[in-house]
């Protein structure tokens, strides 16, 4: 109970009754859901899915689009299917056909 409300609140899309939100250590309280995904946290929503017509790891650079450091989203990736190995065996494939 709550977590939808408290992932909206982290993400500056309502903001909070009290107190504040910190990330990496900046507060972050009631900022724009945009300021909040340029210092590098996002949210998808319940219900969303994916683009079931781009590649496993295109989808997983979606998340990155808005990301400079390139080199940065390399290692993400690398972590990402370190954690999710048939991620990687499955890169190249339609995300639809997971």
């Amino acid at each position: 109970a709550g977590k939808s409300t408290i992932l909206k609140t982290i993400s500056g899309i309502i903001d909070p009754r009290k107190g504040t939100v910190e990330f990496k250590g900046r507060d972050i309280t009631a900022r724009d859901p945009a300021f909040i995904v340029q210092q590098g946290l996002s949210h998808v929503p319940e219900g969303r899915e994916v683009f079931p017509l781009l590649s496993v790891r295109d989808n997983l650079l979606m998340g990155a689009y808005t990301r400079a450091d390139r080199d940065g989203v390399a290692r993400d990736m690398e972590q990402v299917f370190g954690y999710f190995p048939i991620l990687r065996e499955r890169a190249a494939q339609d995300a639809g056909l997971l």
